[in-house]
């Protein structure tokens, strides 16, 4: 495994474990992070994401595939989790929700510099 597939590795660990601060260790200071609807945020929005996130759903990602070239981490992922409160203006329902979908990392000296993600979110929610 390569160094940038360890830091992104450790990133999704993180998450799995909705720790806030490791997961802010992971990022550069100017990260720049892209949803596939074009929504961009920086490093401060992005961690005030998930704080909403991991008060809305007990959820977990699992790597299925990831596949590294120069400074570009590749992560296929698979998404689950119970929406337990209001989310972005969706209310909570308790279900269960599910979904696939890819991240594309850039790193430079062992920090995510961006992050694509590429999934839709309708499929879930709506």
């Amino acid at each position: 495994m390569s160094e940038n597939e360890m830091v992104v590795k450790a990133f999704i660990e993180a998450i799995n474990e909705h720790d806030i601060e490791t997961i802010a260790k992971q990022l550069s200071d100017d990260v720049k992070v892209v949803y596939s609807n074009l929504r961009v945020l920086n490093k401060e929005e992005y961690l005030n994401d998930f704080v909403h996130e991991f008060e809305a759903l007990d959820s977990k990602l699992r790597i299925d595939t990831i596949i590294s070239k120069g400074n570009i981490v590749a992560l296929e992922w698979y998404w689950w989790g119970v929406h337990r409160k209001d989310y972005h203006g969706r209310p909570a329902r308790g279900k269960t929700l599910e979904a696939p979908g890819v991240f594309l990392f850039e790193l430079k000296d062992n920090k995510i510099k961006l992050i694509k993600y590429y999934w839709t979110p309708s499929l879930v929610f709506d």
